[in-house]
């Protein structure tokens, strides 16, 4: 049976409203649980979707003997298509952790890490224009880009891969999530956040907060306080939302 230390904080910072939406569900033995953080863009509701139906249809799809890395992409894919959102979209990072296993499912620049004594690991790639791999990709399919951002037409957004936005799907705006799957050592802090996380701290200082704190509530709060602090001297901040595990 998991025996974990968790939890959340979500803060709407500068912005008008809160576009971010999160989930943590538990099985009912205890034996696995699935998370995730959905951090919206023009709008609230394909992260509202996004939320809700992933999870949902993952474990189903999962259930109904599907691999795991191909029910995250079904999943993925029911969530993007579900309300036809043609300018609005979403990121989607959703993790699975099951028998000290952990399986990580990412599209766009949410993040997750995990800290293991001294160490911290990357655990999701961010799908945005300064990676070079997806703006090659993107640049192969005709997308246009300007000052980092993916345009169709005069509209554009800041990440090269997105649930929802489906009018963007035909130049590579894919919601097809990177899955990636990771032993877990005896002992870790699992940290996944929004972007407006990683927007103000590097992976190496959010490591710093979470060795020196012992609670998962103190590692948030923390980390938001951190964040407050930065942010006052731009006068913004992003919508942010921060999930920590530890065992």
């Amino acid at each position: 049976m998991l025996k974990l230390d968790t939890y959340i904080i979500s803060e709407i910072g500068t912005r008008n409203d809160m576009q971010d939406r999160h989930c943590l569900y538990f099985s009912k033995k205890a034996d696995f649980f699935i998370g995730g953080v959905y951090d919206g863009h023009g709008g609230t509701k394909v992260a509202d979707n996004a939320s809700k139906i992933i999870p949902k249809e993952f474990l189903k799809l999962a259930g109904k003997g599907l691999s795991v890395t191909e029910a995250f992409k079904k999943a993925y894919k029911i969530a993007s298509e579900t309300g036809g959102h043609n300018s609005i979209g979403s990121t989607a990072l959703t993790f699975l952790v099951k028998d000290n296993k952990l399986v990580v499912a990412n599209t766009g620049d949410s993040r997750m890490v995990m800290i293991n004594g001294q160490e911290i690991h990357p655990l999701t790639v961010d799908h945005h224009l300064r990676n070079k791999d997806e703006l090659k990709r993107l640049h192969e399919l005709g997308a246009m880009i300007k000052r980092m951002y993916v345009f169709k037409g005069d509209r554009g957004i800041n990440i090269s891969r997105s649930i929802g936005n489906l009018d963007m799907k035909d130049i590579g705006v894919t919601e097809e999530p990177d899955v990636f799957f990771y032993d877990l050592p005896e002992k870790f802090t699992l940290i996944a956040a929004s972007d407006g996380l990683w927007g103000y701290l590097k992976n190496e200082k959010v490591a710093e907060i979470a060795l020196y704190e012992q609670s998962s509530e103190i590692i948030c709060h923390k980390l938001m306080h951190t964040i407050f602090k930065i942010s006052r001297k731009f006068n913004y901040m992003d919508n942010t939302t921060i999930i920590v595990i530890k065992n």
